[in-house]
């Protein structure tokens, strides 16, 4: 079977590559062990994103309109969806579609997107914005022990089994004619790779710009080795040998006690020092995450005892009967 000779079979490979890639990385994994929002952040980004490629290919305005409806579910769900938008200017700037800037629906757009926020924002008001009250404790305490070089190796660390895909994908969005549609899409990935290192935010910050970059480089993979099926087979059995290693850093498989024993052994290395730097910059015994969940058995049990000693439809009441049971 060739690439030409079965057009049905086109995209499967690039597929499986990017199925791949989420299951292996840890960007993805431990968010979604962890049930943070991080994991809607990533969705609202790849959900973006996906807009614009829908946008670039047909042109059609209603792509522009649910657009403003992904910016503004985006932005209710973290803040963080502001780094994608002001990564998406050069791509507006430097490309044709910078007349966008002259055409209605661009800014009715912009007003979907602001209509959709605005409750959140009147919130904010009302509370003497608390969002800038915690970006200063942040900066204080957390961003200050951020380093470019911590920053740049944590995005390798992040996608490691996908390391081979996004570096691909880049070199197709930049390098390539096939790929010159749509090189405004690494000049977002770096616009917003610079903006977080200059504000010197998380490193994890950036996670829901990679799924494209991973995209584009199945799709140009597939592409080239259309009549050679070892190749991506190859690469992802590599990407698996490049994941297992990093289970143990991705996911709290061991109990604590072994999990300690299993950094301990390995601590000289860069990408353990990585996982094991706090928010506070120093190093510790556990990655934070993991040591965040030790005693949540303790604390499920414990609300399980106050549940069925005090049933109640009050919430606020059986929360205080709860704080007042664990003083005991």
């Amino acid at each position: 079977m060739t690439y030409e000779e079965n057009a049905s079979a086109r995209g499967k490979v690039a597929v499986t590559l990017v199925g791949f890639a989420g299951l292996l990385s840890g960007a993805f994994l431990r968010p979604g062990m962890l049930f943070q929002p991080v994991v809607f952040d990533i969705f609202y980004w790849t959900l973006i994103t996906w807009v614009v490629i829908k946008y670039i290919n047909t042109e059609r305005d209603k792509w522009l309109i649910w657009m403003g409806v992904a910016i503004g579910l985006g932005l209710l769900n973290k803040y963080s969806v502001a780094f994608l938008i002001f990564g998406l200017f050069p791509f507006l700037i430097f490309t044709k579609h910078r007349n966008l800037f002259k055409r209605k629906v661009f800014y009715l757009m912009l007003i979907i997107a602001f209509i959709l926020f605005l409750p959140n924002l009147i919130w904010q008001i009302q509370h003497q914005l608390p969002v800038i009250r915690h970006m200063q404790e942040l900066a204080a305490t957390q961003f200050v022990n951020i380093s470019v070089a911590g920053f740049i190796l944590d995005q390798f660390f992040f996608f490691m089994a996908a390391v081979p895909l996004w570096l691909l994908g880049i070199y197709f969005l930049l390098f390539t004619e096939a790929g010159k549609k749509w090189k405004g899409l690494a000049w977002m990935y770096f616009s917003v790779l610079v903006l977080l290192l200059l504000l010197r935010g998380k490193s994890y910050y950036t996670i829901g710009v990679y799924p494209v970059l991973i995209a584009a480089g199945a799709a140009y993979l597939e592409k080239l080795t259309s009549h050679k099926i070892w190749i991506p087979a190859g690469l992802a059995t590599l990407m698996l040998f490049l994941a297992l290693p990093q289970f143990p850093i991705i996911l709290p498989i061991y109990p604590p006690e072994k999990e300690a024993a299993f950094f301990e052994k390995r601590k000289d290395s860069p990408i353990m020092q990585s996982a094991l730097r706090w928010e506070d910059g120093l190093l510790h015994t556990l990655p934070q995450d993991f040591a965040d969940m030790l005693g949540w058995e303790e604390i499920a049990e414990i609300a399980g005892q106050a549940r069925n000693r005090y049933p109640t439809k009050k919430p606020l009441r059986f929360m205080r009967k709860i704080m007042a049971l664990r003083e005991q």
